[in-house]
């Protein structure tokens, strides 16, 4: 039995589309990694944080969270970061992105 079928319909004249789970992680995750490009902390945390849900939901965020992980290295890699900062946002994209859904962009 549909999930839909068991709710009450309070305002049969009102629809919403149904959301997609690459647009709730691309709405909250993709500002912040291009905002706090020059932060390895923000770019850190934001690999970190796709890292979780991808993990916990491979069903559900896997793909979303490695193409948002992707474009995060990204903009952390065109950032003005010293050396070392850079190896470390890339060394943790690849110790938590080198599975199934990673691109072989880099």
């Amino acid at each position: 039995q549909n999930k839909s079928d068991e709710i009450e319909v309070k305002y049969p004249s009102v629809h919403v589309a149904p959301l997609q789970n690459n647009d709730l992680l691309e709405d909250f995750f993709s500002p912040v990694a291009r905002d706090g490009a020059s932060m390895r902390e923000i770019q850190i945390r934001v690999l970190k944080g796709l890292s979780m849900l991808s993990n916990g939901w491979p069903e559900i965020f896997a793909e979303a969270a490695h193409t948002l992980a992707f474009e995060t290295l990204e903009h952390a890699t065109r950032a003005d970061h010293i050396d070392s900062d850079r190896y470390l946002i890339k060394s943790t994209y690849y110790n938590l992105f080198s599975g199934e859904y990673s691109n072989k962009k880099t």
